[in-house]
C-alpha cells in the first residue's frame, strides 16, 4: 500500500522555525540569510583577475566563524604561492576550520564531504574540474543536503563561461559576478534568493 504523500499547507510551512546563520553585519547585509539548519548554493563568476579568489578565501573566514570549511582549491598548487597572497590580502585568520587541499577530481572531493567533517564547502574552481561537468560539480548540492556550498566558475573578459554551458546559474540559490573598476575589485549580486540588501561587496584596491 502506497504511503499518502505529505501534505503541508502554508499555515504549517510559515510556523516552521528558520534559523539564519548568525553572520556579521556586512556579511548579512551582503548575502542575506543564510539557513543553519540546512545546505544553501552560491555561485560567483567573473573574469580572472577580479577578485573571486580573493572575496572566496574572505567569505571562508566567515564560515569558519560558524563551522568546518573544506576549501576545495584547485586553480593552482600550494606551491605556486597565490592562494598564500590571496589569503594575507582577504586577512584570513589561521584557524583549524579551515582546510585547503589540492583536489582537481570530484570523486576526491566526495571522499572529503563524505567524511562528514565539514559544514561548508567552497570550490575553486569548477573549471577546473576534468572529470565532471559543471552540472555535476554544482548538483553536489544535492547529494550533501546539509552543507553550504560556494562555487567558483571562471569566464572569459567578454563575461563568456571558459568551460560548461553556463546552467549551473540556474541551479544555485544566489549569484555574484565579480568586476574591476579601474584599481579596486568588487562582488556584485544577480540573483540572491537570501534576501541581501546590499548589492556591491567591496573586495580590495590595488
Amino acid at each position: 500500500m502506497n504511503q499518502p504523500l505529505p501534505e503541508p499547507t502554508l499555515q504549517q510551512i510559515m510556523r516552521m522555525p528558520v534559523r539564519p546563520l548568525p553572520l556579521t553585519r556586512r556579511w548579512r547585509d551582503f548575502i542575506g540569510n543564510l539557513p543553519s539548519d540546512s545546505g544553501w548554493s552560491i555561485q560567483v563568476t567573473g573574469a580572472p583577475g577580479t577578485g573571486k579568489s580573493t572575496w572566496s578565501l574572505m567569505f571562508a573566514d566567515e564560515m569558519q566563524r560558524h563551522g568546518r570549511v573544506l576549501y576545495a582549491f584547485a586553480e593552482e598548487t600550494h606551491k605556486a604561492g597565490t592562494i598564500q597572497e590571496r589569503a594575507k590580502k582577504a586577512r584570513v585568520r589561521m584557524s583549524g576550520n579551515l582546510i585547503i587541499p589540492e583536489i582537481t577530481d570530484i570523486n576526491v572531493l566526495r571522499q572529503y564531504l563524505d567524511s562528514g567533517r565539514y559544514r561548508f564547502c567552497i570550490v575553486d574552481s569548477i573549471n577546473t574540474f576534468e572529470n565532471a561537468t559543471d552540472y555535476e560539480v554544482t548538483s553536489l548540492t544535492k547529494s550533501y543536503p546539509d552543507i553550504g556550498f560556494l562555487f567558483v566558475a571562471q569566464t572569459t573578459k567578454d563575461r563568456k563561461r571558459s568551460r560548461g554551458d553556463g546552467r549551473n546559474e540556474h541551479n544555485v540559490y544566489a549569484t555574484f559576478a565579480s568586476i574591476r573598476r579601474e584599481n579596486a575589485r568588487f562582488i556584485v549580486a544577480e540573483k540572491n534568493r537570501y534576501g541581501g540588501i546590499a548589492n556591491e561587496f567591496f573586495v580590495f584596491q590595488t
